[in-house]
């Protein structure tokens, strides 16, 4: 499975970044107007450039019959964030041992990141920072198949095109 090289590659990218000593990290921390938020007008005067990169601070719901209520169903944000353990997370418990068919509703990086982990062999996995109660979940997983859907066609997808070849071969 060649494009499981591809999140090493850029975990190294990360750790290079993060070493350097021009670099610095500050998470947790809500950026706006609201209370208890850091306004940007603080910032401004501090910094050359703010780069906004970030992901869904929620959940966007499709509209879809079940999605809230059927057993088995997940979204990224809640799945990605059980195996990386965020805390509000840590009791997910998605039920991977049932069936050996999962889909994935979306074709972004996230969405791929998903099956990768659905797919990806345990032992692999344990050498990741992936949390030890997701290894403990992911070891009786019985998911041998992951069908990505998207609405779009392989063209539309958010990515970086030097990544199509990994998941497309055509």
């Amino acid at each position: 499975m060649k494009a499981l090289t591809r999140p090493q590659n850029c975990e190294d990218k990360f750790r290079e970044v993060a070493e350097s000593p021009n670099f610095n990290f500050i998470g947790n921390i809500a950026i706006g107007t609201e209370p208890g938020s850091l306004p940007l007008t603080v910032l401004a005067p501090h910094y050359d450039s703010i780069l906004f990169a970030y992901g869904a601070s929620k959940d966007r719901t499709l509209g879809i019959t079940g999605e809230d209520t059927l057993k088995g169903i997940y979204s990224a944000r809640a799945f990605v964030g059980w195996y990386n353990g965020l805390p509000e997370y840590a009791n997910l418990a998605p039920d991977l041992y049932n069936g050996e068919e999962a889909i994935v509703i979306g074709q972004g990086n996230v969405a791929l990141d998903v099956a990768r982990i659905l797919l990806r062999d345990v032992d692999a996995l344990r050498k990741t920072d992936i949390t030890e109660a997701a290894l403990e979940t992911l070891t009786r997983n019985r998911v041998k198949n992951v069908r990505v859907v998207g609405r779009r066609g392989p063209m539309q997808v958010l990515q970086p095109p030097s990544q199509d070849h990994h998941y497309y071969p055509f």
